[in-house]
C-alpha cells in the first residue's frame, strides 16, 4: 500500500489507506461533521479517464447505490 493519499475528501480528512484495486482505492477517514471513523472509496483517476469514464462513474454509483439497500452486521453500511 502506499504511503502517499490525499489529505482529504470533502469534509472527509484521510488517515490512511486500507486498500486499492484496480478501479481504486478505499481510504480509512475521519468525519468530523459526526466525529465518527470511515471508509471512503474513491475511483483512480486512470480509470477515470478516457471514453468509459461515464461508465465507470455510473457503475461506481450504482454500486453505492445497491450497497445503501442492504442492512446486515456483516455488510459495510454506506452512509454518503
Amino acid at each position: 500500500m502506499s504511503a502517499r493519499h490525499p489529505e482529504s475528501v470533502g469534509r472527509y480528512r484521510i488517515l490512511g489507506e486500507v486498500g486499492r484495486g484496480a478501479m481504486g482505492a478505499v481510504y480509512r477517514a475521519k468525519d468530523p461533521k459526526l466525529g465518527r471513523v470511515v471508509a471512503v472509496k474513491m475511483i483512480a483517476a486512470a480509470a477515470a479517464d478516457g471514453d468509459d469514464r461515464g461508465e465507470i462513474a455510473a457503475r461506481f454509483e450504482r454500486e453505492a447505490r445497491v450497497a445503501a439497500r442492504l442492512h446486515h452486521p456483516n455488510v459495510v453500511a454506506i452512509h454518503d
